[in-house]
C-alpha cells in the first residue's frame, strides 16, 4: 500500500472519530440540558403526529423492546460472522484472506464510525418525542434519562442498517460473483425489516423513525465503503 493511500484513509478514520466524537458531545450536551425536565404525567396529544405515525403508534412494550434489541444484536453478529466465514474458508491463500479481513474490518470500523455518529446527531438536533409518551404509562427511564425526545432516526434500525448496508456492499464489490449472494442479502435484510417492526411494535418508534434510521444507516454505511473501495482501487 502506498503512502498516499495511507493519508487518505487515516483521513477518513480521523473524520470518522471526529464525527462519533462530535455526536457523543452532542449527546450529553442535550441530556444536561434535560436534566430538570420533570414529565407532569399528562399523556402527549396523539392528534398533533401525522396520519401515518399516529395509526401504528404504540404504547411501551418492555417484552418487546428487549426482544428488538436482542435481535438488532443477533442480525449484526450473523452478518458480520457470515462474511468473515465466506471470506476466509474457502480462500486457497490464507494469508490473503486474513490481510482482505483485516481491510474489511477497517471499512466496518469507519461506516460504524460515520452512519452511528449521523444518527446520533440528527436524534440530538431533531428531538422528536418517542410514541411512548403519547400513552398512559410511558418508559419511566426513558423520561430521566431525557431519551423521550430522540425518537428520530432510529438508532436500532440505524444500526442494522449500518451493518446491512456493509453486507450488501461487501457482496457487490468482493463477491459479485457467488451463487450464495442474492439469498444472503434478501435474508439479511428480512431481518432488518424485523427489527423495523420491533421498534414500532414496542412502542420506543414511529413508523418514519425506522424509515429514516434505515436510510440514515444504509446511506452512511454504502457511501463510506465505496470510498473506501475507491482508495483502495487507486492505481500506485
Amino acid at each position: 500500500m502506498t503512502n498516499k493511500k495511507i493519508l487518505q484513509f487515516a483521513a477518513i478514520l480521523l473524520l470518522g472519530l471526529a464525527v462519533f466524537g462530535a455526536a457523543k458531545i452532542a449527546k450529553e450536551s442535550k441530556k444536561n440540558s434535560l436534566s430538570s425536565f420533570e414529565w407532569n404525567g399528562e399523556p402527549y396529544d396523539i392528534s398533533e403526529v401525522n396520519s401515518l405515525d399516529a395509526k401504528f403508534a404504540r404504547p411501551y412494550d418492555k417484552k418487546l423492546s428487549k426482544l428488538g434489541t436482542l435481535v438488532v444484536v443477533l442480525v449484526m453478529g450473523a452478518e458480520l460472522c457470515f462474511v468473515g466465514a465466506v471470506s476466509f474458508f474457502p480462500a486457497k491463500d490464507k494469508k490473503s484472506a486474513v490481510l482482505d479481513l483485516l481491510f474489511d474490518a477497517f471499512v466496518f470500523v469507519n461506516c460504524w464510525l460515520y452512519g452511528s455518529g449521523v444518527y446520533k446527531l440528527l436524534k440530538t438536533f431533531v428531538g422528536r418525542i418517542r410514541p411512548y409518551m403519547y400513552f398512559p404509562n410511558p418508559k419511566k427511564h426513558g423520561i430521566r434519562s431525557g431519551d423521550f425526545c430522540r425518537s428520530w432516526p432510529s438508532g436500532h434500525c440505524g444500526r442494522a442498517f449500518i451493518v446491512f448496508g456493509f453486507f450488501f456492499c461487501w457482496f457487490m464489490f468482493r463477491k459479485k460473483d457467488s451463487k450464495i449472494r442474492l439469498p444472503a442479502i434478501i435474508a439479511a435484510f428480512s431481518l432488518s425489516v424485523l427489527v423495523m417492526i420491533l421498534r414500532v411494535a414496542s412502542g420506543n418508534h414511529f413508523v418514519t423513525d425506522t424509515i429514516g434510521g434505515a436510510a440514515v444507516g444504509f446511506l452512511a454505511s454504502g457511501a463510506v465503503f465505496l470510498v473506501c473501495e475507491k482508495v483502495r482501487r487507486q492505481e500506485s
